[in-house]
């Protein structure tokens, strides 16, 4: 288990990846569960499988996807929308920046990825301070938002989104950004001491079909996760990185 994977990490990162390849590639099934979000998060699994080599029988799977009632993440085109609204007035200031303006002030800006497919869309109050960013994935789907207290200047929460555009699920966020408690809305509405409660039920349904499970996990955020389990679940392992070698 594991936040999202790229191919320009560091160590920890390529931990893991040779540690999954190792067991795959002994014909122990492998499940590599992500519990973060990507942009590019489809391209970056496609080149991995390619340059780490790793075996068509490794799973990788994502908690905002399947956890998601329907699926995670629906289609919008933030692009079309500006243009289509009469009272605002989109201007490329760059190529990656969209800027869209009401009534003269900055409502909310476009930006783009290298691809020129929208990336993110930043929302502004009257007082030019950014109030919400919505986050798309490469497919041009929007996965979450997340919600700026203008008078902290952090974000506070998060709403993630399945595939019929309704939130399923809102966690709060630390000042360091961190998630802590957590509302699950959709199929029905629980809360959660912590994002990790919510996360753990999907990894041990996601493990469910397996008697001997053993879950690894690489980062202290996931301890919340690896809390909920206990001998009757999976056999669980935290595994520290002091140093590579």
């Amino acid at each position: 288990m594991f936040g999202t994977i790229a191919v320009q990490r560091g160590g920890v990162t390529r931990a893991v990846l040779s540690r999954a390849k190792l067991y795959a590639e002994a014909d122990i099934p492998v499940r590599l569960l992500l519990t973060g979000f990507g942009h590019y998060e489809d391209r970056e699994a496609t080149e991995i499988r390619r340059i780490w080599q790793l075996p068509d029988s490794l799973e990788i799977r994502y908690f905002w996807r399947e956890a998601a009632p329907g699926g995670g993440g629906f289609a919008k085109d933030p692009v079309a929308e500006a243009y289509a609204d009469r009272h605002l007035v989109p201007v490329r200031v760059s190529s990656d920046v969209l800027e869209c303006y009401r009534d003269g002030m900055l409502d909310r800006t476009i930006r783009f990825d290298r691809d020129q497919l929208v990336q993110a869309v930043t929302w502004f109050d009257q007082a030019h301070r950014a109030i919400a960013r919505d986050n798309f994935d490469i497919q041009g789907n929007l996965v979450f938002a997340e919600h700026v207290a203008p008078d902290k200047g952090y974000a506070t929460y998060r709403r993630w989104f399945n595939a019929d555009g309704r939130c399923w699920l809102t966690p709060w966020l630390s000042r360091a950004g961190s998630p802590t408690r957590a509302v699950r809305h959709l199929p029905a509405a629980v809360a959660y001491d912590h994002l990790g409660d919510c996360i753990a039920e999907w990894v041990k349904d996601a493990t469910s079909d397996w008697p001997h499970a053993v879950l690894m996990v690489d980062g202290r955020q996931l301890d919340p996760v690896l809390l909920n389990f206990g001998e009757s679940d999976a056999k669980t392992v935290a595994t520290l990185h002091n140093c590579h070698t």
